[in-house]
């Protein structure tokens, strides 16, 4: 069944804008698009209005979108600007200035590392190299078949590599152990699996 279309004023432009009614009901749209609603609303508002603090751990989870991609950390976007950046970083410029060039945003919660937590208290500042050792020290960077979504087994990479120097085609590999033609390039290229020898 179509949804019906109602027609709104933008508060900000003052703009009429049809609008589909949403299920569940939902307050009527106030702006005619995302660039009005950033003239009215503060950045701190927007964002706040995506935290939920958790009373336990005094994390602040975001609730707003996640990037999947990176396992899960929170993602928004500055005023007047259409590109996402990470919401702990967000959260660290509004409660805490800008981010020297080189630095990256790193968590520390008290109860446990959560990546959606946008605290300004459980972030602190560090370089690339402080990330990637914070990264290990986690246990983010698990690699081959410890990871939940690895399809093959070290053995069968091995096996792998071996059949296709011995001249076996990548198809014929993929078909074999049941994996794209695509990941096997990437294994016998040694872009996946760069770990094993």
């Amino acid at each position: 069944m179509p949804r019906r279309k109602t027609i709104h004023t933008c508060e900000t432009c003052g703009k009429e804008f049809f609008a589909s009614e949403r299920l569940p009901p939902e307050p009527p749209r106030r702006f005619c698009s995302h660039r009005c609603s950033e003239v009215q609303i503060p950045l701190l508002e927007r964002f706040l209005e995506h935290v939920s603090p958790e009373p336990n751990t005094g994390c602040w989870i975001w609730t707003g979108a996640l990037n999947h991609g990176d396992h899960g950390y929170g993602v928004t976007n500055r005023s007047g600007e259409r590109q996402m950046v990470y919401a702990h970083r967000a959260a660290w410029e509004l409660f805490r200035g800008p981010i020297p060039e080189g630095l990256a945003v790193l968590h520390n919660c008290p109860y446990g590392d959560l990546r959606c937590c946008v605290n300004p208290d459980h972030l602190f500042l560090g370089t690339l190299g402080d990330n990637n050792r914070d990264t290990i020290r986690k246990g983010r960077n698990i690699r081959g078949e410890a990871s939940h979504l690895a399809r093959l087994t070290s053995t069968e990479v091995l096996e792998i590599r071996r059949c296709h120097a011995d001249g076996e085609m990548i198809f014929s590999l993929a078909r074999r152990f049941g994996v794209s033609h695509a990941h096997i390039g990437r294994i016998v290229t040694r872009q996946k699996w760069k770990h094993l020898d």
